[in-house]
């Protein structure tokens, strides 16, 4: 991106191929389940996985006409800047280990009529548990709800520079108009969440991070920026914990027995205010 991303990433794919290099003649004499222990250990190495959704073609229009309605589509695929972890390509044995915790992601499907249906392939190597996702560019709403609802990171990092189309301005889009009683509340659970502001951003191979961000390191458009953001999406997170007791209170006063298990796992995320650094370069 020219202002762009991950080195988190880099760093610790180069890390990895370092110690690899220092330790290749001893570590295939290392038993199994030690080896299995380095593999695990560089399958879960935190990155930073910029996620850009670029539209494919013209805008398409669907009539049903008994309806007397129509819809709009703009076909666009999900891609990423970001190599495919070495650890899927070093041997069989690494590959074995980092399949089980990074699987194809991103992939798009769209049905708009009976028998009719448009797909993209997934095609993002990513591990849930260990990236951070970092949607960048310009996101129509199909592929916002496409990236959000299908499978929620726990980690991400939101741009809150007002490119994101209404009424999704600022991250309180997670919640996608959504209610906890009508949808699947784990689309909606992240345990951290990092606020940046940034303008344009274009994609390129070069590195990027976040680094933690304060009043005296930001600028005063920025600081308030960010802090407005910051304050609607934990706004937005108390009003869904309110809703979850209201939720329980009428389970309760119906009795009703409590789902096992809904909503347990509902925890206001850690929100961080930051800065994107492209190359060594604060954007």
């Amino acid at each position: 991106m020219s202002t762009e991303p991950s080195t988190l990433d880099a760093s610790n794919e180069n890390n990895l191929t370092s110690m690899t290099d220092r330790t290749s003649t001893c570590f295939p004499k290392l038993p199994l389940e030690l080896r299995n222990m380095v593999w695990t250990y560089g399958a879960n190495l935190p990155r930073n996985l910029d996620i850009w959704a670029p539209t494919i073609g013209e805008e398409m229009t669907f009539h049903w006409n008994y309806h007397q309605n129509s819809l709009n589509f703009h076909p666009f695929k999900f891609c990423s800047t970001r190599p495919v972890p070495g650890i899927l390509h070093a041997n069989r044995e690494s590959r074995t280990i980092a399949l089980k915790f990074y699987e194809l992601s991103f992939g798009t499907e769209f049905n708009p009529a009976h028998h009719l249906k448009f797909t993209t392939p997934a095609r993002i190597y990513t591990n849930f548990q260990a990236d951070r996702v970092c949607p960048m560019g310009t996101y129509g709403l199909d592929a916002l709800s496409d990236l959000w609802l299908s499978q929620g990171p726990f980690v991400c990092a939101f741009n809150v520079c007002n490119d994101w189309p209404s009424p999704y301005k600022n991250p309180t889009f997670v919640r996608m108009e959504g209610s906890l009683s009508d949808s699947d509340s784990d689309s909606y659970l992240y345990e951290e969440i990092f606020l940046y502001y940034c303008g344009d951003l274009f994609p390129s191979s070069g590195s990027f991070e976040f680094v933690e961000l304060d009043q005296v390191k930001a600028t005063p458009e920025e600081w308030e920026v960010l802090k407005d953001a910051r304050e609607k999406l934990l706004q937005a997170y108390e009003e869904w914990e309110q809703e979850k007791r209201h939720i329980a209170e009428s389970y309760e006063q119906e009795g009703k027995e409590y789902p096992e298990g809904m909503f347990t796992t509902f925890v206001t995320p850690r929100v961080k205010l930051v800065a994107l650094v492209v190359d060594g370069v604060r954007q």
